[in-house]
This record gives structure tokens, C-alpha cells and sequence, in this order.
């Protein structure tokens, strides 16, 4: 998957990736449109292998291989989803934005007391940019921008 991706990322167009589970290197990065880090709490104890909400090793070095071919094929965004909240993050140049919050139960952010946004985004790229607007059914329409 990771020869697949890096070959279709081989173009001079806009580069968008969207994939369901986040790689491991953004545990800890993930952080709330106010700043907040994300830290989802699970229920059941991790498997061995590591934490269940981030990939890392479904082939060797998976997690840390993707982060070298979004970063060299210059990657506008990286969409996920898995965990269930909103929260940004720049890692090596690419900017990831995590979209979980559209049914299931919502993760809180730290120091943000009992802020969980179900959401959804509307996602506009340009021939300059890619942008991000947030709806939200507690708040109506939000704006939220990438740190």
C-alpha cells in the first residue's frame, strides 16, 4: 500500500490523502482548535502491539514510512477520522486535521471541561490552497482554522 501510495503521490497536482486510522507519530501532537492536546482515554487496555487508536506497524516501519512519502510529495492535508473528536496538527510540513466526531461518543481535550464538537467539514481546495470550515450542531457554523 505504501509503494501504491507513494506512486500516485508522484504528480504535480494537489495532494490530498484521507484514511481512516491516524499514524502513531501524531500521539501527543493532536491538539483542539483552542490549543488544547488531545489525549483520548480508552476503556480496554491497549493490545500488545501498541495503542489501538494510531497506526504503526501493519507493515515494518508503516507508520514512519508514510510520514516520509506525505513529506516528500508535498502533501497539501492529511484527513483522518477513528478517533472521535476534532484536532489539528503540523508534522515535517504536512498538515493533518482529525475528523471523528460525526455519531459514537466524543473524547474530551484536557483543560477544554466537557467541549466535545460533533462536526462535520466542508473542505475547499483552490488552486492555492486547501481550506477547512467546521459545522457543528451544538454551535451552528464555526470557523476553524489549522495551527
Amino acid at each position: 500500500q505504501l509503494e501504491w501510495l507513494d506512486a500516485v503521490l508522484d504528480t504535480s497536482l494537489r495532494k490530498i490523502v484521507f484514511m481512516h486510522i491516524p499514524p502513531y507519530y501524531l500521539k501527543d501532537r493532536l491538539v483542539s482548535s483552542e490549543g488544547a492536546a488531545l489525549q483520548a482515554q480508552e476503556t480496554e487496555p491497549a493490545p500488545a502491539g501498541g495503542d489501538r487508536k494510531y497506526f504503526q506497524t501493519y507493515v515494518e516501519e508503516g507508520a514512519d514510512r508514510f510520514a516520509e512519502i506525505v513529506e516528500a510529495r508535498g502533501v497539501d492535508r492529511v484527513y483522518m477520522g477513528h478517533i472521535h473528536a476534532l484536532a489539528f496538527a503540523e508534522v515535517r510540513g504536512v498538515s493533518y486535521v482529525l475528523s471523528g466526531g460525526g455519531g459514537s461518543p466524543l473524547y474530551r481535550f484536557p483543560g477544554i471541561p466537557g467541549k466535545k464538537i460533533s462536526h462535520y467539514l466542508l473542505v475547499t481546495a483552490g488552486p492555492d490552497s486547501v481550506s477547512e470550515e467546521v459545522f457543528t450542531l451544538q454551535e451552528g457554523r464555526l470557523e476553524a482554522s489549522l495551527p
